[in-house]
Parts: C-alpha cells; structure tokens; sequence
C-alpha cells in the first residue's frame, strides 16, 4: 500500500479521535468511517470549483486528498472496531466507501469537460480524450448502479435470514479494482493539472492523465464482469420469510451479515456450523477496498484465558444468546455470568423482563460454569467483589457488540481487556417481547400470562423471529 508508512504514524492519532461527543445534553455521533467517506465525497465539490476558477493544481491536490481519504476511511473503521466492538453496519460501510468513490470520479470528471479547451485538439486528440473520460464515467455509473442492487439484495438476504451461492465469492477482495481506483484517482490528478493549458494533449502531465485512464478501461471492464458473473451463481431469494427462517434455524446459520457467513467453514456437504464459525474470531467486520469487495478485518483471540466473564439480561432466551455463550466458552477455560435480577432491569430498561430471573439464570447455566444474580441496575460493586484472580492468571470481559459502552464499563477495563463478538442479527429479546405481546394482545390476554414467565416461549414466536 502506498500510503502504508503514514498509516502506522496516523493509526494512533485516529483512535484517539472520539467517535462520540456530547452536544446539547446528548451523546451524538460525531466521527466515523462513513462520516469520512462522506466528507472525501464532498470534496468534488471545492475540485470542481477550483477547476472553474484554474486553480488547476490545486485541484489535483484536492483530487490526491480525496485519494488519501478513502484509505483513511478504513483506517478508522478498523480502529473504532477495536475500541467500539463491530457496531457499524459493515455492509453498509462497504457500499457507502464504494459509492463515495464513484460520485467523485464521475463529478470530477464531468467537471473536467466542462472546463478543458478542446478548441485546439486535433481531431484523434480529441477523439482519444472523449473516449477516455465519457467511458469512465459510464463504466463509473453502471458500477454505481450495481452496486445499489446489489446492496440491497444483500439487505434483504439478511433481513430474511437467506443466504445465496454467490456469498463465498462476495468476500474475496479484487486486486484488479484497487489498481483501477489507483489509476483513476492519478489519471484525475494529473488531467486536473493540466486542465488550464490550451491544449492539455501537449502537456506530460495531460497525456499521462489521458493514458492512465484508457488503462483503467480494461480494468472497470473487468470489474463490472466479475460483478455479473458473480451474480450468475446467486440463487433468487425466497418470497416467503417464514420458508427463510427455516433454512437459516435447519442450518445454523448466523443470520448476519453476508460477510460473517462467507467466512464460516463449510462441511464437505456444503453445510456450515455456527459453533464453527468463532473458533478463533473475536471482532469481524468489513471495509471495502477501492472497488467495493468488501475485505476481511479479523482480530484474533491469541491464547485462551483462565476466566471469561460477561452480565446481560438474557430474558426470552434464544438461540443468539446460546451462539454468544457458546463463542465465549472457546475464549476462556471458564465461563462466569451475571445474570440481571428483574428490579435491576425495571431500573435500567423502564419494563418488566418476561422471564423470572430464576429461569434465565437456569437457562445461561447450561452453558456457564457459575451463574450470580446481580441486584443493582450499576453491576460495579458485583463485579469488583466476584472477581478473585490467582497469580498468573488471565481473564477476559466478553459480550455482545449491540452496546458498547455497558454500565460499569470502566470499572472493568481496569480489571481486564474487554472484547465483543458480533451481535446476531434478526433475533432479539425486545423483538420476541413485541411479538409475544402483540399475539396475546391479538388473543384477548393481559400480555405477561401464557406460561411465559416459566419460561415457555411460544414456538411460533421464535420461529417467526429467526
């Protein structure tokens, strides 16, 4: 990577960068991978203003910016999955760092046949010019508009739980679209330089702008056909949700991001199992590289530690809090959870939980080593005093990544590291609790009778819920 040595030297000054601030009495946020991207997207916008009045350096040093940034984008984004867990949205990262792209390159380049004398070309100059910069900009708008179905078909798979054949392929980064968005980025910088000459084919830096772009043709066009032809192995989604949720609870599929699922590993059948898929991965997550292919971004548990700890609510257990407990078993030799008294979570939640506590606190038992009960809706008293650790020994605060800044959260980052795993998408407590509540309501009861507080989840809620 060119900008491989200044990354080491800003990577420490971006994690200190907050990602949240307080404004008016709310906690906001303020700085992002996304809010970067689309910042460097913005930048076409002072390119093409600079082009207008001939401020044609620089211009191509807003242009060499813009380039920067869009590396700079995934340098936060891996930073902020170190300190926050993964609690952005890495499909949606990875179409926004792609689509900023293009809504650059296609701007600057309308901008700059706007403003470039084509008076004084001959006539294959200016032929060779036009095809360059108009077929870009196609190649350009046609990528663009891919990859919008593309995310949202990849939306929909994972709001429905269905997984496509086309998904291993879906992760593998494309070399060929990292030296296209290079050759695109270069061949803008140097066009702009050149742009306020009266004939910019006479000048080096003209000419080599126009070459590098007809070099990026071949690749665009070998970009849009690894797109298509990737789409050829995809099977069309199901139209029923219900015949989904079934495949994905059949095959213990996380029904997470396409990313997540890519990265399991497949039994010779063609099946994956979840309890697979975690062996080693604490965080995973993806920030596109220039063309879009999302790119892996692994952080690797490197030994398993004596004790793992974690507190949570756990009411309504389902399958995503069993996955969690599960992934953090092969993390620690032992597993210790605190489990929620009902009046804690009234205090923190303003509700009622629907299971008793002793239930929940049966239900993490099957996959814990010890169990507490914690009464305060603050757990930093319980986790001072249940915490005894022997000499040499190393423990390790898990949970999920849908909160990431949990009560207490600084009283056990002076105790030990704090991990997160990915939270399970398309499952939730709250989302059990509605439904539950609405098919009683729907069925003439008070909302909180059923059986459910002796831990008797309807099956069709569940179900409906994977």
């Amino acid at each position: 990577c060119m900008y491989g040595a200044l990354s080491v030297k800003l990577s420490p000054q971006v994690a200190r960068i907050p990602r949240y601030m307080t404004i008016g009495g709310k906690q906001r946020t303020v700085f992002t991978a996304n809010i970067v991207s689309y910042g460097r997207a913005a930048l076409v916008v002072l390119a093409a203003a600079l082009l207008k009045f001939q401020f044609s350096v620089l211009a191509s040093l807003v242009v060499f910016l813009h380039d920067f940034l869009d590396h700079v984008d995934g340098m936060v984004a891996r930073e902020q999955r170190k300190k926050y867990g993964n609690i952005d949205d890495p499909v949606l990262g990875g179409f926004m760092d792609a689509f900023c792209d293009k809504i650059f390159n296609c701007l600057c380049l309308w901008s700059l046949l706007m403003v470039v004398d084509t008076s004084n070309m001959g006539t294959v100059q200016l032929f060779v010019f036009l095809v360059a910069t108009f077929s870009i900009c196609l190649y350009e708008f046609i990528l663009g508009v891919v990859r919008v179905q593309d995310y949202f078909h990849s939306t929909y798979c994972r709001q429905f739980g269905h997984t496509d054949a086309a998904g291993e392929v879906k992760i593998s980064a494309n070399m060929a679209g990292k030296l296209k968005e290079k050759l695109e980025s270069f061949g803008l910088a140097f066009l702009c330089m050149a742009s306020s000459s009266s004939n910019i084919m006479y000048r080096p830096d003209g000419l080599l702008g126009v070459v590098l772009l007809l070099l990026s043709l071949r690749l665009a066009h070998s970009s849009l056909m690894h797109k298509l032809e990737r789409r050829k192995g995809a099977s069309p989604p199901s139209k029923k949700k219900e015949d989904a949720a079934d495949c994905a609870a059949q095959d213990g599929v996380d029904t997470g991001s396409p990313i997540e699922r890519g990265m399991s590993s497949s039994s010779s059948d063609g099946s994956s199992s979840d309890d697979e898929k975690y062996d080693v991965y604490l965080v995973t997550g993806t920030r596109d590289d220039e063309d879009g292919e999302p790119e892996p971004v692994v952080v690797e548990q490197d030994e398993v530690v004596d004790k793992i700890f974690t507190i949570g609510c756990f009411d309504l257990f389902h399958h995503g809090h069993q996955k969690l407990l599960k992934r953090m078993r092969r993390l620690g030799k032992q597993l210790i959870v605190g489990v929620h008294s009902s009046e804690s979570i009234t205090t923190l939640k303003n509700r009622v939980p629907i299971d008793a506590v002793e239930v929940r606190m049966k239900n993490v038992r099957k996959h814990a080593d010890q169990v507490f009960c914690i009464h305060s809706p603050d757990p930093s008293a319980f986790f001072q005093s249940i915490v005894g650790l022997q000499p040499g020994e190393k423990a390790l605060y898990v949970r999920g990544n849908d909160m990431v800044n949990f009560p207490a959260r600084d009283i056990v980052e002076q105790l030990m590291p704090v991990r997160f795993l990915p939270y399970t998408q398309g499952v939730s407590s709250t989302m059990l609790r509605k439904r539950l509540l609405a098919n009683q309501a729907a069925a003439g009861g008070n909302g909180l009778n059923g059986g459910v507080a002796n831990g008797q989840v309807p099956v069709s809620v569940v179900a409906g819920d994977q």
